[in-house]
């Protein structure tokens, strides 16, 4: 099976029908009635959400292709390990890897992307959330997504450079031509950044490597809650700041680098499948 067959089946009234039933039994067990339709608000190539109302407000049931699916083991664990800090889900279905959440509010994408002090806390609470998790790397890896040292980074991001590539700009995971020339021209700044990285000594932990304004909520105690971790790896917790702190120089490169960041992120987030995974 690969990325194109997903959102077929996410659109066909069997998955459909095995999901709302696992939800409709899950709120029945802890008390709560659906009192509305069912809506699909999304699908993508790499995940779809079911929005679902309750008596006890609404609920959202995630799905993501397999190559991510270990997103749902990985939350139920980080709310275990940092209550408070990211959503607890209702429950996880650890064998399909649904995870089926609370809704929390607006989200700061949907608060105007929120305020300066919004995102000092987020950004302050998320490193917190780093130092609080990085006795844990170990574990955390190994709910379903291998870690990613500094030192083995750019052999990495070489790797998949050529294995995107091949795929082509047509394919919605492929690289075109450009970018995979730009991102190898940007190979040894990456090699000087993560040797940087790996001899700071900071410990490696939780990198998100999605935090942006739509999966983050202030909540109502005032601190912040961080949802959306399927592009999640366990690596230097300061990798993205050290990349872009070199990628923003000098601007005569700067199309070159900005390619070599639209195809890091796709190499390093797991975002996409290798071709041909099942």
């Amino acid at each position: 099976m690969t990325t194109h067959d997903w959102p077929v089946i996410w659109a066909g009234p069997e998955w459909r029908a095995e999901v709302s039933a696992w939800i409709g039994d899950v709120l029945h067990a802890k008390g709560c009635r659906i009192t509305g339709p069912i809506e699909q608000p999304r699908i993508q190539f790499w995940s779809t959400q079911l929005v679902v109302p309750s008596d006890r407000g609404r609920v959202w049931l995630k799905q993501n292709n397999a190559g991510q699916s270990s997103e749902a083991a990985l939350v139920a664990r980080l709310a275990e390990l940092a209550p408070g800090r990211v959503v607890e889900p209702i429950a996880v279905d650890h064998e399909r890897g649904l995870p089926l959440s609370p809704d929390q509010g607006p989200t700061l994408r949907e608060r105007d992307g929120g305020t300066a002090a919004d995102w000092t806390r987020v950004l302050a609470e998320f490193g917190a959330l780093q130092r609080q998790l990085s006795p844990y790397a170990a574990e955390i890896a190994a709910t379903g997504r291998p870690g990613l040292r500094a030192r083995d980074t750019p052999a990495y991001v070489e790797q998949h450079i050529d294995e995107l590539a091949r795929l082509g700009g047509g394919d919605p995971r492929g690289l075109s031509r450009e970018d995979a020339a730009a991102a190898t021209m940007a190979l040894p700044e990456l090699v000087d950044a993560c040797t940087e990285l790996d001899a700071s000594g900071i410990p490696d932990s939780l990198q998100h490597n999605d935090l942006h304004d739509d999966s983050a909520f202030p909540s109502v105690a005032g601190a912040a809650e961080v949802r959306r971790f399927r592009r999640r790896r366990v690596e230097p917790p300061v990798r993205r700041a050290a990349h872009r702190e070199r990628v923003d120089g000098a601007s005569a490169r700067h199309d070159a680098r900005r390619s070599a960041r639209r195809a890091g992120r796709r190499c390093l987030s797991g975002e996409l499948e290798r071709p041909g995974a099942a």
